[in-house]
């Protein structure tokens, strides 16, 4: 999904699947984003990565966060 600009303002993004979604300059402040599944989307450089989420130092695109080290991420139900 391009979502690029959007104004995602206070969303209900619960459990979308966002995968891959280009969320470049969106709008979310006070979004939602309760168990969505985030994998490799686009996020503007130096924005505020959702809570159990990181950037990819080389990507820059958004993975899981594990909860150990060299842990593979799995997304919970």
């Amino acid at each position: 999904a391009y979502l690029t600009r959007a104004n995602l303002t206070r969303a209900n993004l619960t459990l979308a699947y966002l995968t891959r979604a280009n969320l470049t300059g969106a709008f979310l402040v006070g979004a939602d984003l309760t168990g969505a599944n985030l994998s490799s989307a686009e996020f503007s450089e130096g924005a505020q990565v959702p809570e159990g989420w990181l950037r990819d130092p080389g990507s820059g695109r958004l993975e899981l966060a594990s909860a150990e080290p060299g842990e593979a991420p799995t997304l919970e139900d």
